[in-house]
């Protein structure tokens, strides 16, 4: 019995913080009761935790294993062993059941985050007063979700998700419930009729109204409950059923379904049943039981047990978000405090950008999908702009006709001025003669003018000859401007509709900003409308339109009709302008005008069916709109500023005319709510009273629909949804990145494809998938809901039986029921198409799951004020919200950016719903920068694969130090590591060396990589089965350093063994034939620290298997071995830090001594002095690695690094990774590599590339095929190799390929720095290192050489005038009297075959780089 008014805004809102404080606290009070035992459970099988029950127990049993083997051993050897692995073992398991739990408490932290922030700690701080809200008149789209209610006794305009049990909300028939709510009787009190969620309010029986209420009836209901009571209980335990990460997935089947259920228990039977077998055949030559039995066993499992990966893999999981989250705030640059900053607040548990329930590393750099749940406001402008301009085309008019009817109308045409105080229309009526017009001889086609949005969001005609039909443009532009600004009543009536036999309405708008925007496209300024003042306002409703289609519509509009009298102040007449649907308004029109005389308009005429056609081929598509204009000639001051509204009904039988009521009021400018209080017991349940509307009967009603009568048709315009320019490039940008953009329209297919269409996205076969209930389903639901955008209806008028092709040729499944079943039996196409329509909240989000199934990785993006939405976000993988921008429709754009209730700024209402609807999104976008989303994922994408190189990195050198324990049991090898090494390398040197290959970039183009699916349901297998040649390359990257390091290893220990034994060490265990070796003969006791010195190589093994992670995808190690400077680093420190820990002192004494001439060699001793000599197998080690693809090598120098000392043809890279082979010399001169470069025959040269082309001239011959007879290396390829490092000579020598060695005889050899030919172009006296012409030479001389582009370098024999002084001897010292050119240029009949390269035609002449 009590009366209900509503809420004011501080009980309101009190309500509302005390319902979410309430279900999070509820939700975090649940966790918390959570005892210990339960929390260590829970990381059982949980994908988000890198530790296992598996791994705790493994933890568990090795500590247990070493603390038997000291108490056997009855050493305290393994305490400072155990005390680490328990340390850092219980740390990880503490810091994993926190991270669990506050992944599964952030969403409900954020909620009162954000409550804390918005209410205060006394839930009053909220600004919530009356201005505040959103005008209940302001127009809105689809993006946002809002109804009418009352608030401080106003009505205002409330996002849903602000309401609260006792707010009243005002709906329309046909509107649906929010939430569940009570009808209120006259009287306030609640009625018996009750509506769920989701239901019509329809004018029935039950709901106590009669069907013949007031035109803008809405009816007052009580809210039963709030709407965010059960939707945000459902987002916090929605955190448990998201799909897992790809991360966290392939983390889970490496960890707990390979290493720690095959792998380890693997390799520990394997080295249980090795060292027994060796316990009992050779007990002589291996430690005691207990170290065999227990301490072995426990160094072998020992890199896998959780010590040190879970917390790299925590912080370096928080260090991705960090970075994104500053890309997202500042994209241009970056601020390393910043990122520190908030890295440090993420660690300690800040929740704002949801980093642990929503990783954006792991997701925005591995999504597949980018879905948009919202078109309107987000990815097109929010109002809709006018697309096309249609009016009678004055050109088709016929020469003769017009001439006859020129003359008939010479009188009454009238010539319209630019001037905006003169815009005036035609003023006469009167009727081109008794002219029969039949199709196409008076007008067959009718003009149109296309219009888009430039850069300003203005309107501009696409055709530059636009202004030669101002004559046709400016009485449309008038109507335009002065109809829609002198009807008070548009926004608030209500047309009730019963062609269904339903009690629904609609509210009929207009589009105020786009109208406005033609008009000043076509010219007319806010000066225009000023001479023109509202008279009668007049509402045309014609309701006798019968439903005939089979398929049944989702929304319909009811045919309406416009129009409003204005007198003209200067000239004091009175002129009707109309606006209204083509049928309605074109069945009151018998003229139309052409742009210079007015014509009649019969009912069968061609441009009436032309007008008819534009419209039905346009209204599937958007929404047009027909205008009209009428002088007024007869008397109507009797309604003089009233409000009239006239309708027409159809009566029983299908030949009976239609009947018409018509209405006037008195009240034109009735508002909602009043200064003095709205409420009272004794106030009506309509908006007003019924005492206001009075219907006129007889000549009245005759005299008023005669007014609507003979006007005179101006043109039609068509309204589209113009798409934001910087969407298509966005939409570019993710298909390059292999992001599949998936649009989700609540319109029909026609719309839906038309708006695609602009997006870029395909349209065509196969490519749009309806979510529509299927036929049978659709029955039942066929409830006349309406949307409160008419610009979304299906179709309009009496054109409603017409049904439009939506079909594609292709057999697509129908509704997401369907879809299923084709996934399952046909193929996959659905998940492929970018178009999905007839879209609601349940289908949409069905659709998400499915994809979701099928291992979609799925990017939400919606508006923040769609309430619908909320759940999208919440089950997506991630979501993006975007604050929609609010239609415009105040006639100045800068009262928009002073009206504060629509602003995303400060503590509104506004704001706290949009941020309650989107606590479930990490990241939220203004609707005009969210393009800018693109850089997040680019950066999420390098940190993924950067954060996937680091953590595969750690898990193999675990592998590797495993697998390295396990071959030397194997090979009956001592143990190569000491349980204190062990842990030394995993908790110390691994994590140094693996956390700044986070930061490895790749070669490769990281937006034009294809990320592949989530596969959330793959076997353990995995990896061995479909991952056949991934696998290998893993293996590739670090079993040949493993098989290297023990290599090195045996060979260091059978060095010192023979150095001690001269020579009478077994080649297996060691100096088994000395007394008294003790326990693995004498390693562990005499020979203990040869033990320690050949262990502590394997050091390098860590930092040689973290060379090929530098680049991410590529193993081109000189290309990229600088481009990680923190690896670099912490290389440096963690070879400076094992030094230290193995306490060696290394001294190198390097004596060079150089020979006084170049026949004499140079001698390099190295001499390491340590506690023992330290051969240098590391070196070897670093060369076996380079043979097993880590280094590519670039010139024969790079082999000669690696220790090759064969001559021979060698493969060697260019600058672009392309391998060719080469010829390398080794052995000629102490201590040079040279590499060949050139070398022809005597008897090949006179080939132009030999004799007529400078080696400043690109002139390859056999360059891939080298060759002592022809061959030259490109130029290219000489300057890549001079240009490397080490490369500082040049040389020229004779028959080296039957010599096979260098004497010194006919030998030049000149360095780079003195004379570099490559790029000269010229002759003169260059310095020489050394030269020899038949057994006679000089050092450090000068000597004349001569190239050009048109001859091959030489130098000059003693003929020439220019030879620097340099006399060519004999060995008998007499002078060479003729020698002619030398080492190129040859000339037949000018050489010497004393010269070695001139000997026959088989000499060849040999040109090295070394």
């Amino acid at each position: 019995n009590r009366i209900h008014k509503g809420l004011d805004s501080q009980t309101a809102h009190t309500k509302l913080y005390n319902e979410l404080h309430q279900q999070c606290k509820m939700f975090l009070r649940k966790l918390e009761s959570e005892k210990i035992f339960s929390a260590i459970f829970s990381l059982n099988g949980n994908r988000h935790s890198s530790i296992s029950i598996l791994s705790i127990s493994f933890l568990v049993i090795a500590l247990c294993m070493l603390l038997l083997a000291s108490v056997f051993g009855a050493t305290g050897d393994h305490i400072v062993e155990i005390l680490v692995m328990a340390i850092f073992g219980g740390l990880n398991i503490f810091i994993a059941i926190r991270e669990e739990k506050l992944r599964k408490t952030e969403r409900a932290r954020r909620m009162l985050d954000i409550l804390s922030e918005y209410f205060g700690d006394d839930s009053k701080t909220f600004l919530g007063n009356p201005t505040s809200y959103v005008s209940k008149d302001r127009p809105v789209n689809h993006s946002f979700t809002m109804v009418w209610a009352y608030r401080d006794e106003n009505v205002i305009n409330l996002p849903l998700n602000m309401l609260v049990e006792g707010d009243v909300v005002l709906l329309a028939p046909g509107q649906t419930a929010p939430i569940k709510v009570c009808k209120l009787d006259s009287s306030l009190k609640k009625s018996a009729y009750v509506l769920e969620f989701g239901q019509t309010f329809n004018l029935a029986e039950k709901s106590g109204e009669s069907s013949d209420e007031s035109l803008d009836y809405r009816g007052k209901f009580l809210v039963l409950e709030s709407f965010v009571t059960n939707l945000v209980r459902d987002e916090l335990y929605d955190v448990d059923n998201k799909p897992v990460s790809p991360a966290e997935n392939g983390q889970y089947w490496i960890l707990q379904g390979l290493l720690f259920k095959f792998i380890i228990p693997l390799i520990l039977c394997a080295s249980i049943i090795c060292n027994t077998l060796r316990l009992i055949f050779i007990p002589d030559d291996v430690g005691p039981w207990w170290q065999m039995m227990l301490t072995l066993q426990v160094n072998v499992i020992m890199p896998y047990l959780p010590l040190c990966y879970p917390i790299i893999s925590i912080v370096g999981n928080m260090y991705g978000v960090a970075r994104v989250v500053h890309v997202y705030h500042h994209p241009d640059r970056m601020e390393w405090t910043a990122i520190f900053y908030t890295l440090r607040d993420i660690l300690r548990g800040s929740n704002r950008y949801l980093p642990r329930s929503c990783n954006m590393v792991h997701l925005l750099g591995r999504v597949t999908s980018f879905c948009c749940m919202d078109q309107h406001s987000l990815l097109s402008l929010p109002n809709p702009s006018v697309s096309k301009v249609i009016f009678p085309d004055p050109d088709n008019v016929d020469t003769q006709l017009e001439e006859q009817l020129s003359t008939k109308t010479s009188n009454s045409e009238i010539t319209i001025d630019k001037t905006e105080s003169s815009e005036q229309l035609p003023q006469s009526s009167e009727v081109i003669g008794n002219i029969e017009v039949k199709d196409g001889n008076v007008i067959t086609l009718v003009k149109v003018l296309d219009l888009s949005v430039d850069s300003q969001d203005s309107l501009r005609f696409d055709d530059f000859q636009w202004q030669n039909y101002l004559r046709n443009l400016k009485p449309i532009g008038l109507n335009a401007l002065v109809t829609f600004t002198n009807l008070s009543n548009h926004n608030k009536l209500n047309i009730s509709d019963k062609v269904l036999d339903q009690g629904t309405s609609l509210p009929i708008t207009i589009y105020e900003w786009s109208l406005q925007q033609l008009s000043s496209a076509i010219g007319f300024s806010e000066g225009a409308k000023r001479p023109f003042k509202k008279y009668v306002e007049i509402y045309y409703v014609d309701n006798s339109i019968t439903y005939k289609s089979s398929k049944p519509l989702k929304r319909y509009r009811v045919p309406y009709m416009l129009s409003v009298c204005l007198m003209e102040e200067s000239a004091g007449n009175v002129q009707m302008f109309s606006q209204g649907g083509a049928t309605v308004t074109l069945d009151q029109c018998s003229e139309y005008w052409t742009g210079s005389n007015i014509c009649n308009l019969p009912v069968n005429s061609g441009l009436r069916k032309a007008i008819l056609d534009v419209f039905r081929r346009n209204s599937s598509i958007g929404f047009c709109l027909v205008l009209a204009y009428k002088p007024i000639v007869e008397k109507i001051s009797y309604l003089k500023n009233r409000c009239l509204i006239s309708r027409r009904k159809s009566t029983a039988g299908a030949c009976s005319k239609s009947e018409f009521e018509t209405y006037f009021m008195d009240h034109c400018s009735h508002e909602y709510s009043t200064k003095k209080p709205v409420f009272s017991q004794s106030s009506s349940n309509t908006s007003h009273s019924k005492v206001d509307e009075i219907k006129l009967e007889g000549a009245d009603e005759e005299a008023i629909l005669r007014l609507f009568q003979s006007q005179i048709f101006i043109g039609m315009l068509c309204f589209e949804h113009e798409v934001r320019q910087n969407v298509v490039s966005l939409i570019e940008h993710l298909d390059h990145a292999g992001i599949r953009f998936v649009l989700f329209s609540s319109e029909n297919e026609i719309r839906s494809r038309a708006f695609s269409k602009k997006l870029g996205l395909e349209t065509g076969w196969n490519c749009h998938i309806s979510l529509m209930q299927s036929d049978s389903q659709r029955k039942a639901n066929v409830d006349g809901a309406i949307d409160l955008d008419d610009s979304n209806n299906d179709n309009d008028e009496n054109e409603v039986s017409y049904e439009y092709p939506t079909s594609t040729a292709a057999k697509l499944p129908c509704g997401t029921a369907a879809i299923r079943p084709h996934l399952e039996t046909v193929d996959d196409v659905p998940l492929l198409v970018p178009l999905f329509t007839d879209c609601t909240r349940e289908a949409s989000l069905e659709m998400v799951n499915i994809m979701q199934e099928y291992n979609e990785i799925i990017c939400c993006v919606g508006s923040s004020m769609n309430c619908t939405n909320s759940k999208l976000f919440s089950r997506s993988d991630i979501s993006i919200a975007v604050d929609p921008e609010f239609p415009k429709w105040c006639e100045n754009p800068t009262e928009m950016d002073e009206d504060s209730s629509v602003s995303y700024r400060g503590k509104t209402p506004l704001v706290l719903s949009s941020l309650i609807n989107t606590f479930c999104c990490p990241l939220l976008y203004n609707c005009n920068n969210y393009v800018a989303v693109t850089n997040v994922i680019k950066e999420a994408r390098i940190l993924y694969y950067g954060l996937h190189n680091s953590c595969h990195y750690i898990i193999l050198s675990q592998i590797s130090l495993s697998l390295l324990l396990l071959l030397s049991s194997c090979f009956l090898l001592p143990p190569p590591l000491a349980g204190s090494h062990i842990l030394w390398l995993s908790c110390a040197i691994v994590p140094l060396i693996g956390t700044p290959l986070l930061l490895s970039r790749s070669s490769h183009d990281m937006m034009s990589l294809m990320t592949g699916k989530n596969n959330q349901h793959r076997k353990a297998s995995f990896y061995l089965q479909n991952k056949k040649l991934k696998s290998l390359y893993l293996l590739l990257k670090f079993v040949p350093s493993v098989v290297i390091s023990l290599l090195c290893y045996y060979l260091t220990l059978r060095f010192n063994c023979n150095r001690k034994t001269d020579g009478m060490c077994h080649f297996l265990l060691g100096n088994r034939n000395r007394s008294g070796n003790g326990s693995w003969n004498g390693w562990l006791t005499t020979d203990i620290q040869d033990l320690t010195i050949a262990q502590n190589q394997t050091f390098a093994l860590m930092l040689e298997i973290s060379i090929g992670f530098i680049d991410t995808f590529n193993m081109k190690i000189w290309r990229s071995l600088f481009s990680n400077r923190m690896w670099l680093i912490s290389s440096s420190i963690s070879v400076l830090g094992n030094g230290s820990f193995s306490c060696k002192r290394i001294r190198k004494i390097l004596r060079y001594k150089a020979a006084d001439t170049i026949s004499e060699t140079r001698e390099i001793e190295i001499r390491y002095q340590t506690w023992h000599e330290f051969p240098f197998l590391n070196l070897l080690q670093s060369i076996f690695s380079i043979a097993a693809g880590h280094i590519q090598p670039k010139s024969c120098l790079d082999h000669y690094a690696a220790g090759q000392e064969e001559n021979g043809y060698y493969v060697v890279f260019d600058g672009e990774g392309e391998a060719y082979r080469v010829y390398c010399d080794f052995t000629s001169e102490p201590n040079f590599a040279y590499t060949l470069v050139t070398s022809w025959k005597f008897s090949n040269a006179m080939m132009i590339p030999f004799k007529w082309q400078g080696y400043n001239v690109d002139s390859p011959v056999n360059e891939f095929n080298p060759n002592w007879e022809s061959y030259r290396m490109s130029k290219k390829r000489m300057k890549e190799i001079r240009n490397l490092e080490g490369f500082t000579h040049w040389r020229f020598t004779c028959n080296y390929d039957t010599m096979e060695r260098v004497d010194y005889r006919d030998y030049v050899r000149v360095q780079f720095a003195k004379y570099d030919f490559i790029d000269h172009d010229g002759h003169g006296c260059r310095e020489v290192e050394y030269i020899n012409v038949m057994g006679s030479g000089c050092q450090s001389c000068s000597t004349f050489f001569y190239q050009l582009s048109g001859h091959i370098l030489s130098v000059k024999g003693p003929e020439s005038k220019s030879n620097c002084g340099t006399e060519f001897k004999d060995m008998q010292g007499i002078e060479i009297p003729k020698l002619g050119n030398l080492w190129g240029n040859y000339w037949i009949g000018n050489y010497n075959p004393a010269f070695r390269c001139q000997q026959d035609g088989n000499s060849t002449t040999n040109l090295w780089f070394g």
